[in-house]
């Protein structure tokens, strides 16, 4: 589930998370229209860590956290490039190493809890960072091009859940809020 802050603000029935997006939305080829009065402003969905990147400018009353993210291959080739970039991001603070497969989340389909995630790694083990990054890639199905995805690790949550818009089992198009 992608890591974000909901203001403390009551939900009330209408309002959203605060991306400029007009009422009635259609998805074409992984895009989506961003402001009506615009038509050559759309947003793109990628995997997981390029599609928080990109939300992160245009949520106004939701936060996204920092996040470091990298290739299969570039973890592979560079191990040591990589750790200095987290370690630059989050200094020995705790973190998430999460899943960030090309076939994991999208437009059309989301394959959410399909691969593994870590959680509450430590900053300052590398050991144990390079042993969480390469358990989240083994879960993987290959490619090289798939990403790794690191932010902080949440202290202190009060409460955490998931949002779908279609029954899983059946397809039912249905919100649906597991917390």
């Amino acid at each position: 589930m992608p890591a974000i802050s909901i203001s403390r603000k009551p939900y009330e029935a209408g309002e959203g998370v605060g991306l400029d997006v007009p009422d009635a939305v259609q998805a074409t080829n992984g895009s989506r229209p961003m402001r009506s009065g615009a038509p050559d402003a759309r947003f793109k969905f990628g995997t997981k860590a390029e599609t928080l990147a990109r939300l992160k400018g245009l949520l106004t009353q939701a936060r996204i956290l920092d996040l470091v993210y990298f290739s299969v291959a570039e973890w592979r080739n560079r191990p040591e490039a990589v750790r200095g970039r987290i370690t630059e991001a989050f200094g020995t603070a705790t973190v998430a190493v999460r899943s960030s497969a090309l076939a994991e989340d999208g437009a059309g389909d989301s394959m959410a809890g399909a691969f593994c995630s870590r959680l509450d790694v430590a900053g300052d083990d590398p050991a144990g960072l390079a042993g969480a990054i390469d358990e989240v890639i083994a879960s993987y199905t290959g490619n090289p091009k798939d990403q790794v995805l690191v932010q902080p690790m949440l202290q202190a949550v009060a409460l955490s859940g998931v949002l779908m818009t279609h029954d899983l089992e059946h397809g039912a198009p249905f919100y649906i809020i597991e917390y």
